[in-house]
């Protein structure tokens, strides 16, 4: 799995090999952020992406529906996760069993079936792991970036071979051209791809 969301580099090349060219006033870097930036807002995982070594921070809730706790995030990994009622500790497994929602198997957890002997109403409940999807990028999700950095850049991109032509029909003895749609039905079919792709990493649990 990728270790790091496409870059600018990237971006270029899967343009250009889909047949168009990439204007020098064309800013990649702000496209590149932009679909990371859309890619976390449409999943709600932010960050999505997380360093192994990033720090664990803590959420707070006030309350478990019928001992399910749902959390507004993910954790990475159930080692980073510890879950504490009133100031008081539970264990991983006795008290409460961890569980993921994504269609991933190697996604994050993304709430917790809390034991019924457990006391949790009306009570704070502290959560503290590290917050993200993962700490590799699964390729879906690489995938799904740079689909929507080409659906953004489309725009602003030129047919390279057929100079903006996007269609040539020939039938019942006419010549039919259209032009100026190549980039904007290229741009399209990116974004459904990438909204397509997105949907496996969205979190479930809200």
């Amino acid at each position: 799995m990728p270790s790091k969301y496409p870059t600018t580099n990237d971006i270029e090349s899967r343009i250009e090999a889909s047949g168009f060219t990439v204007p020098s006033s064309l800013g990649l870097s702000d496209i590149q952020a932009l679909a990371v930036e859309w890619f976390e807002n449409y999943t709600r995982h932010k960050p999505f992406l997380v360093d192994s070594d990033a720090a664990a921070s803590t959420r707070y809730y006030h309350e478990a529906n019928r001992g399910i706790l749902k959390f507004d995030c993910g954790f990475v990994s159930s080692e980073s996760v510890a879950i504490t009622i009133s100031d008081v500790a539970l264990t991983d497994g006795t008290d409460y069993v961890l569980h993921r929602d994504s269609l991933d198997r190697d996604g994050p957890y993304t709430w917790a079936q809390l034991n019924r002997n457990v006391i949790y109403s009306f009570n704070c409940i502290e959560v503290e792991g590290v917050v993200g999807y993962g700490t590799e990028l699964p390729q879906g999700a690489w995938e799904a970036v740079i689909r929507y950095a080409c659906a953004l850049a489309a725009p602003d991109c030129v047919m390279a071979k057929s100079q903006g032509l996007s269609e040539l029909a020939i039938g019942n003895g006419d010549l039919r051209f259209k032009w100026g749609s190549g980039a904007t039905d290229w741009a399209a079919a990116n974004e459904k791809r990438a909204m397509s792709l997105a949907k496996m990493y969205k979190l479930r649990s809200l």
